[in-house]
């Protein structure tokens, strides 16, 4: 039987985790081979949301696009309990998201994207500490320049 596991978002190599003697591993394993690359004291976690709000579905003419991720980073034992870390980061996505854009974005109109885990940390964010790094580029119409606003946020 095969197990699945996470995939690394800035290799493609596979994320696995054991225990030997009480002690907790997390290593980059090469997908073909099944050889350990590195040993990972802590992995990023990006969450990615969109909003798609264009112009034929936008009532008064104005369309808005807007990418957001945010980024945390976890170490050993809090990447065991990945799923339990996304709420937070979702909640903080939305809220960051709601003051910029108003709460009928957030409401109605924003997806999630998807999830990704990364042995190269973009940013030096650490959870354990309850903060994260969130990024947002918007546009209001294809055409326009995109806009970016990054700041760290608590979760």
């Amino acid at each position: 039987m095969d197990k699945k596991y996470e995939v690394d978002g800035d290799t493609g190599n596979e994320i696995i985790t054991f225990t030997r003697r009480g002690r907790m591993y997390i290593y980059l394993r090469d997908m073909q081979t099944k050889r350990f690359i590195k040993r990972l004291k802590e992995i990023e976690i990006r969450l990615y949301e969109t909003v798609d709000y264009s112009t034929e579905r936008a009532k008064k003419q104005n369309p808005v696009y807007i990418d957001s991720a945010i980024f945390s980073i976890l170490n050993e034992e809090e990447y065991l309990k990945r799923d339990e870390a996304l709420d937070p980061l979702k909640r903080a996505t939305e809220k960051h998201i709601e003051t910029m854009f108003g709460k009928a974005v957030v409401n109605k109109l924003l997806e999630l994207a998807g999830v990704e885990y990364g042995s190269k940390p973009a940013f030096k964010t650490k959870y354990s500490n309850k903060r994260a790094t969130i990024m947002v580029v918007w546009k209001h119409k294809p055409e326009d320049q995109p806009r970016k606003k990054v700041e760290e946020v608590n979760l």
